[in-house]
């Protein structure tokens, strides 16, 4: 990855991080597809993730997310983020502890 997208992709985790949300924008193409990793009921693209986003904050305000981007002329065009949702859910009793 050239020092031109790790500096992208640190802007835009330090906004996820921050919250300042508004600042994405700049960093996400048009064609955006987070399609991988949308919300059922929200919308495509950035606006969902940004919905999605803020929702999560809310129930989980010290959330971990490895995020992996795509980027096509130093922006964002495909994001899948991986956490731990199962071991969430083993936590909440959603599921039972494996063994």
């Amino acid at each position: 990855m050239s020092e031109e997208n790790k500096a992208v992709v640190r802007a835009i985790e330090e906004a996820w991080d921050s919250g300042a949300i508004d600042q994405l924008d700049q960093y996400f193409s048009d064609q955006f597809d987070n399609s991988q990793s949308g919300v059922p009921g929200l919308p495509p693209g950035l606006a969902g993730a940004k919905m999605a986003h803020q929702g999560a904050m809310q129930s989980f305000p010290d959330r971990k997310v490895e995020s992996i981007y795509t980027l096509r002329d130093g922006k964002a065009v495909r994001h899948v983020g991986m956490n731990d949702a199962f071991l969430l859910g083993m936590e909440l009793g959603a599921f039972p502890a494996p063994g």
